[in-house]
């Protein structure tokens, strides 16, 4: 059997015999290495022959490669991923590295493609996937949802893209299957992209259903109202370390720490935010007055460390715990927290962020200057 092969520098090539290579191997390797990505790319799909021969050379002029069990993807790669899982070079990776910027529909269903191949031949599923920086157009709900289903324990998302997306209280997808099993453990999510129209409807089963260990939720583009209705909507027995921005009200975040007593780390993500609270929007007061759960006298018994800007931990720690200034008789509890609320006050700079230890019997803080500028 025979084909003619398309020109690839102008000119039509001699019908080559697709059963076998008329000339050495080496000879044909030779050809090959001079050509571009997309002209390989059109020789592994010849024979069985020419993919084993083209396909190392592909894939390594498009820059995929594997490190360490790590699988770099980005834009120029993702045509290749379908390609390199049928070779004998395939080797299932444990962490994705997701590059997405810059990539097409195109591009994020042939990742897709790949991902889905991946379910079922590996003796343990993905550990890990980290993405960056989707385009505003790409079905970034349907990426997701296909990584949730590949048991992968830990997923993180992040965007450069500092434009203003219009955000919504996530919602339960109609018709999903309440007995799907997730598998994560880890979440973090730095983009309001997950609160965005298109993919919100995936975020809050996601929250709600994932034996999640460790969330972080920043720059989610979300209210203080949006905050309130999210945070009050889930329940994660097994949280340990909890990441939010500072536009999530104090006192809505007591009262979830309230009803998370296992969780050991608490972090404040500043953002942009660089205002005390004091001077924030009324809209917090209004919301204050709505809110019906009391957080007096309140124990977190498991909490050992809370860091964030000095003037937001000052009410998330009068919320959680309130003290009574004009009470001699406190308990240690109270007068340690107490002294805690002194030297935090201390640092109220706008730009300085505190790091407060517990246990209550031996509370410790620690504050020092936050550069804007640097990432959290």
């Amino acid at each position: 059997m025979s084909a003619s092969i398309a020109s690839l520098s102008g000119r039509a090539i001699i019908p080559l015999i697709i059963s076998y290579w008329p000339f050495p191997n080496k000879l044909v390797l030779m050809i090959f290495v001079h050509l571009p990505a997309r002209d390989l790319r059109l020789m592994t799909q010849v024979s069985c022959l020419s993919r084993d021969l083209a396909a190392p050379l592909y894939f390594h002029s498009v820059g995929l490669s594997i490190e360490q069990k790590w699988l770099w993807i980005n834009a120029q790669t993702c045509l290749a991923l379908p390609l390199y899982s049928r070779t004998a070079s395939f080797s299932a990776p444990q962490f994705l590295h997701c590059d997405l910027i810059g990539t097409s529909a195109r591009d994020l269903t042939a990742l897709q493609i790949f991902l889905e191949s991946l379910m079922g031949i590996q003796s343990k599923p993905i550990s890990s996937v980290l993405c960056f920086d989707a385009p505003p157009g790409v079905d970034l709900a349907s990426l997701f949802q296909v990584i949730k289903n590949l048991g992968c324990s830990s997923f993180t998302y992040s965007s450069s893209d500092s434009e203003q997306l219009r955000t919504i209280v996530p919602t339960p997808v109609p018709g999903s299957d309440p007995g799907a099993v997730c598998s994560l453990r880890r979440l973090s999510l730095d983009s309001p992209m997950f609160f965005s129209p298109c993919v919100a409807s995936l975020t809050l089963p996601t929250l709600q259903d994932c034996p999640l260990s460790s969330l972080s939720l920043t720059h989610t583009g979300l209210s203080s109202i949006k905050w309130a209705a999210l945070l009050q909507s889930i329940h994660l027995l097994l949280l340990r370390m909890l990441t939010v921005d500072a536009h999530c009200p104090p006192h809505i975040l007591a009262n979830f720490l309230i009803r998370h007593q296992n969780i050991g780390q608490v972090w404040i993500h500043p953002g942009q935010t660089s205002v005390p609270l004091e001077l924030q929007n009324h809209s917090l007061q209004k919301l204050r007055s709505h809110t019906s759960q009391q957080t007096s006298n309140s124990h977190l018994h498991k909490l050992t460390v809370l860091g964030g800007p000095s003037w937001y931990l000052v009410p998330l720690l009068a919320a959680i715990h309130p003290v009574d200034q004009g009470s001699q008789g406190s308990s240690p509890e109270t007068k340690a927290l107490g002294d805690l609320h002194s030297l935090v006050r201390q640092s109220t700079d706008t730009h300085s962020t505190a790091v407060v230890h517990h246990p209550l019997h031996h509370l410790t803080t620690r504050t020092h200057r936050l550069d804007p500028s640097s990432s959290w």
